[in-house]
């Protein structure tokens, strides 16, 4: 007795059809990767700005930032109902790299809520670079009345008296100020040189310290975004 086998036979369009499962699925697959490729560039590109030589625009915490032709940040803020572009020489994300201490920041919002027009010293060391000048004025602009923010009374100072010059009677053009003057009255605002670039406090003296005089204005711009609850 011979056994036949049955071979059955797969009709074309069953053939077509799985051809055509087989390349939605493909297609499906393909459009999943690039989505999850590009989110994970996307976020690349918004969390690290910086790494981005020719990047003109980023946003923080729903802030634009736009980087015009001479090379500052500006960002468009409503302050008491009234826009001001204001420009920074750092970007927020550029600025992450400053370490803000908590008890810095308690320090000072205790003592503009305590003292709204206070007086403030900016205070360093004389003879200084023309970048840590810079800084100063960066913090100046935000504490003073510039842009109409905290509208304190701001004044410069320095750590100690200027070398003399031989054969003049050169008089300290700005009052000697440093911690030891900070009180319940006074904020001090030290700007200086050291091995980090950071923001402290000794009580009612806040200590901007950066690692290089070039370093000092991204410490001072750090300050600035935490006060304008840019950052946090």
């Amino acid at each position: 007795m011979v056994t036949k086998k049955i071979i059955q036979k797969t009709e074309p369009d069953e053939v077509d059809s799985k051809k055509s499962i087989i390349t939605v699925l493909a297609i499906i697959a393909g459009v999943v990767i690039i989505l999850i490729a590009a989110y994970v560039i996307f976020k690349d590109i918004q969390s690290n700005p910086k790494n981005l030589n020719n990047n003109v625009h980023v946003v923080y915490n729903n802030y634009a930032f736009n980087k015009q032709s001479d090379n500052l940040w500006y960002v468009l803020l409503s302050i008491r109902k009234q826009p001001y572009n204001i420009p920074f020489y750092y970007n927020p994300y550029q600025a992450e790299a400053v370490r803000i201490t908590n008890e810095s920041m308690r320090s000072l919002a205790t003592f503009i809520n305590t003292n709204p027009y206070g007086l403030v010293y900016i205070t360093v060391e004389p003879n200084e670079s023309a970048k840590i000048v810079v800084s100063a004025v960066e913090v100046a602009r935000i504490f003073g009345q510039k842009y109409n923010i905290l509208n304190m009374d701001v004044r410069a100072a320095v750590t100690s008296a200027p070398k003399k010059s031989v054969g003049t009677n050169e008089t300290a053009q700005y009052p000697i100020i440093t911690c030891d003057n900070a009180d319940n009255e006074t904020l001090v605002l030290w700007i200086t040189i050291g091995e980090e670039n950071s923001i402290t406090s000794q009580g009612n003296c806040i200590i901007l310290k950066a690692i290089t005089a070039n370093e000092s204005v991204m410490v001072a711009d750090a300050m600035t975004y935490r006060i304008l609850q840019i950052t946090s």
